[in-house]
Protein backbone atom coordinates (compact mmCIF):
# COMPACT_ATOMS: atom_id res chain seq x y z
CA UNK A 1 0.00 0.00 0.00
CA UNK A 2 0.98 3.36 -0.95
CA UNK A 3 3.11 5.00 2.21
CA UNK A 4 2.87 1.62 4.48
CA UNK A 5 6.29 1.79 6.53
CA UNK A 6 5.58 -0.87 9.17
CA UNK A 7 3.24 -2.56 11.95
CA UNK A 8 3.53 -3.43 15.49
CA UNK A 9 1.39 -5.49 17.43
CA UNK A 10 1.51 -5.09 21.02
CA UNK A 11 -0.13 -6.92 24.15
CA UNK A 12 -0.23 -5.22 27.49
CA UNK A 13 -0.15 -6.98 31.00
CA UNK A 14 -3.68 -6.30 31.37
CA UNK A 15 -4.59 -8.24 27.84
CA UNK A 16 -5.29 -5.34 26.05
CA UNK A 17 -3.93 -5.20 22.11
CA UNK A 18 -2.56 -2.29 21.03
CA UNK A 19 -2.12 -2.22 16.86
CA UNK A 20 0.57 0.43 15.46
CA UNK A 21 0.78 0.97 11.87
CA UNK A 22 3.24 3.38 10.56
CA UNK A 23 2.78 5.58 7.26
CA UNK A 24 4.66 8.07 4.91
CA UNK A 25 2.10 10.82 5.68
CA UNK A 26 -1.18 11.14 7.26
CA UNK A 27 -3.04 11.68 4.00
CA UNK A 28 -1.61 7.66 3.18
CA UNK A 29 -2.54 6.07 6.31
CA UNK A 30 -6.51 8.46 5.92
CA UNK A 31 -6.63 7.08 2.46
CA UNK A 32 -5.83 3.06 3.38
CA UNK A 33 -8.42 3.05 5.66
CA UNK A 34 -11.12 2.52 2.45
CA UNK A 35 -8.87 0.44 0.66
CA UNK A 36 -8.26 -2.20 3.47
CA UNK A 37 -11.87 -2.53 4.01
CA UNK A 38 -11.76 -3.89 0.63
CA UNK A 39 -8.90 -5.99 0.83
CA UNK A 40 -10.32 -10.17 2.10
CA UNK A 41 -7.14 -10.83 3.70
CA UNK A 42 -7.67 -7.75 6.23
CA UNK A 43 -11.38 -8.36 6.37
CA UNK A 44 -10.55 -11.97 8.09
CA UNK A 45 -7.40 -9.97 10.09
CA UNK A 46 -10.56 -7.88 11.35
CA UNK A 47 -12.80 -10.82 12.34
CA UNK A 48 -10.67 -11.38 15.43
CA UNK A 49 -11.03 -8.01 16.84
CA UNK A 50 -13.73 -7.16 19.45
CA UNK A 51 -15.19 -4.27 17.90
CA UNK A 52 -17.38 -2.92 20.91
CA UNK A 53 -13.65 -2.19 22.39
CA UNK A 54 -12.15 -1.13 18.61
CA UNK A 55 -10.91 2.65 19.14
CA UNK A 56 -8.95 3.78 15.60
CA UNK A 57 -6.65 6.89 16.34
CA UNK A 58 -4.57 8.68 13.88
CA UNK A 59 -2.01 10.84 15.28
CA UNK A 60 1.18 12.68 13.69
CA UNK A 61 4.94 11.96 14.90
CA UNK A 62 5.70 14.52 16.93
CA UNK A 63 9.41 13.46 17.85
CA UNK A 64 11.59 10.32 17.59
CA UNK A 65 14.29 9.41 18.88
CA UNK A 66 17.39 7.09 18.17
Amino acid sequence: MPGFLDRELLKGENGQWTDIAHWGTMDHALKAIDHVMKLPLCLAYFGYIDDTTLQMMHFALSQKCP
